[in-house]
C-alpha cells in the first residue's frame, strides 16, 4: 500500500512538472504570436487574442490536451503575422540551379566545355564529343583544327579538280586519261605519280616543322606569295577571323561535297550533268 501511494505521488508530481512546463511554452507562445500579429495588423491581433485567450484559462483534467493542441495552433496563428515571422529559423543549404548553355548549332544538345568560340567557325557543333574526349586525354584542340583545315583545303582542291577536266579539258600530253576522276587516277603515268608523292612529301615535312611549335596558329604556314593578307586588309585581327571562319566553313562544305560526289560516280558512273 505505501508502494502504490509513492507510485501515485511520484505520477501526480511529474503530471505537475509537465504542466508547469506546458504553460511556460504556452504563455511564451502566445507573447511571440500576438506580438507578431500586431505587426502585421491591429484587427488581426484583436482576432487572434481572441481565439486563444479562452484556452489560456482552461484548467482541469482538459488541461494538458488544450495546451497541447494550442502548442499547434500558434505556429499557424503568427502566420497572420504576413512576412514577420515570430521565430527564425536557420536557411537549409539549396542546391543552386546551373544555368546549362546549349549549343548554337545544335540547340537541344548541351554546348561542349571545350568550345568556348575563341576559334575561327566554333558555333559548338561536336555531337559525338570528340573535343571533350581530346582535352579529357590531354590532347591539344589546335592539331585538331590544323586536321581540319588541311582536308577541308584538300577537299575544296578535289571538289574543283573532280569537275575541272570535263568543263574546262585536259592538259594536251594527257588527252587520253579518263574525265573521271576515280578511273583517271590509274591512268596517270609514272613519272606523274612520282612527282605527286615527292611534292606531298615535302610539303607535310616542312608542315610539321611548323604546327608542333608551342605558339603556332592553326592554318598558318607562311605561305602567301601573293600577298593576298596584305592586298585584302587581313591584318586586322577581326578581318582575318571572319575571313578564316569563311575558309572553314567553304572547307567544311567541300568535305560534304567531294563524299557525294565520289559516291554518287561510284555508285551511277556520272555526276550528272558535270560528268
Amino acid at each position: 500500500m505505501i508502494v502504490l501511494n509513492e507510485v501515485a505521488d511520484e505520477d501526480e508530481y511529474m503530471d505537475m512538472e509537465l504542466t508547469e512546463f506546458l504553460e511556460f511554452i504556452v504563455r511564451v507562445s502566445y507573447t511571440g504570436a500576438i506580438h507578431s500579429a500586431e505587426m502585421a495588423d491591429k484587427h488581426i491581433a484583436h482576432k487572434v487574442r481572441w481565439f486563444l485567450m479562452p484556452l489560456l484559462e482552461s484548467s482541469g483534467k482538459e488541461y494538458k490536451a488544450v495546451h497541447l493542441a494550442m502548442l499547434s495552433l500558434v505556429p499557424a496563428v503568427s502566420g497572420f503575422a504576413g512576412g514577420v515571422p515570430a521565430m527564425r529559423v536557420a536557411p537549409q543549404l539549396a542546391s543552386v540551379p546551373v544555368m546549362v548553355e546549349y549549343s548554337a548549332a545544335i540547340p537541344f544538345l548541351k554546348k561542349p566545355a571545350a568550345l568556348d568560340g575563341s576559334m575561327a567557325g566554333d558555333v559548338g557543333f561536336d555531337p559525338l564529343g570528340f573535343t571533350t574526349t581530346i582535352t579529357e586525354l590531354g590532347g591539344d584542340l589546335n592539331y585538331v583544327r590544323e586536321a581540319e583545315l588541311m582536308h577541308g583545303r584538300q577537299a575544296m582542291i578535289a571538289t574543283v579538280g573532280f569537275i575541272f577536266p570535263t568543263i574546262f579539258g585536259k592538259l594536251p600530253n594527257l588527252a587520253s586519261v579518263s574525265s573521271n576522276p576515280l578511273e583517271a587516277q590509274y591512268q596517270l603515268p609514272g613519272e606523274v605519280l612520282a612527282q605527286l608523292f615527292v611534292s606531298m612529301a615535302i610539303a607535310e615535312g616542312i608542315r610539321s616543322r611548323i604546327i608542333f611549335k608551342e605558339d603556332s596558329v592553326p592554318g598558318e604556314h607562311g605561305f602567301d606569295p601573293l600577298n593576298l593578307v596584305s592586298a585584302f586588309g587581313l591584318t586586322d585581327p577581326e578581318k582575318m577571323k571572319v575571313m578564316k571562319t569563311k575558309e572553314i566553313n567553304n572547307g567544311r562544305l567541300a568535305m560534304i561535297a567531294v563524299t557525294g560526289m565520289f559516291f554518287q560516280l561510284q555508285v551511277t558512273g556520272s555526276i550528272w550533268p558535270l560528268i
